[in-house]
């Protein structure tokens, strides 16, 4: 498998995720290590793919609504992280006690 293959892999699997994935479990699915994981998704970024990261794994921005549970994401890279967190919030009808 090419290394843009496995992305194309570890986008969709992240668009079929009910719940983040880790890149520990992307890392053994694709027998890669973690950092092989966290360059790809690095790449997959800078392509304009919305993954976003947690403290329990990485969830495609635009799936947030198929979510069965999740942990708010407490650290966002982007200017406008309130914001977003405010949006994640209002989608998945969570709330996490420590705002960032």
């Amino acid at each position: 498998m090419t290394g843009e293959e496995r992305r194309t892999e570890i986008v969709r699997i992240l668009s079929d995720a009910t719940e983040p994935v880790s890149g520990t479990q992307l890392a053994e699915h694709f027998d890669v290590s973690r950092q092989v994981i966290v360059q790809d998704i690095a790449l997959l970024r800078a392509k304009n793919t919305d993954i976003i990261s947690g403290k329990k794994g990485y969830l495609v921005k635009n799936n947030t609504d198929k979510l069965k549970s999740v942990e708010m994401i407490t650290t966002f890279q982007k200017p406008d992280s309130f914001q977003e967190y405010l949006r994640l919030f209002m989608m998945t009808k969570m709330w996490k006690k420590n705002l960032p």
